[in-house]
């Protein structure tokens, strides 16, 4: 596949070498992350920290009280004002985030 290379006529006046990269403007350089990001970053490892290791009991109780609201929610099916159905829906979407964090998510600075 080497041997299949063609080779196109150089520009009159273009030069013969490329020129090599110098080192990066400081314009070119990545910031250093501020005070606010590196505060915010250790809060959610913090927090993730927290939750993984209060998984396993955690479960449980958001699962049982995701169960206890959904019964609410069918004997509070025709009570107006009673917002079960909703309340309901909170709770297992809460269940359901605390699940995707846990399985799919991992701080970077976590090893």
């Amino acid at each position: 596949m080497a041997n299949n290379l063609y080779k196109f006529p150089e520009r009159p006046g273009a030069k013969a070498t490329p020129e090599v990269a110098s080192e990066p403007t400081p314009s070119q350089t990545r910031p250093a992350p501020g005070k606010l990001r590196k505060a915010i970053s250790g809060l959610a490892r913090a927090l993730w920290m927290l939750l993984v290791l209060t998984w396993p009991v955690l479960r449980w109780v958001m699962a049982l009280d995701v169960a206890y609201r959904g019964f609410l929610t069918v004997w509070h099916w025709d009570t107006p004002g009673s917002h079960a159905g909703f309340t309901f829906f909170l709770h297992f979407a809460a269940l359901t985030a605390a699940t995707f964090l846990v399985s799919s998510y991992k701080p970077k600075s976590v090893e």
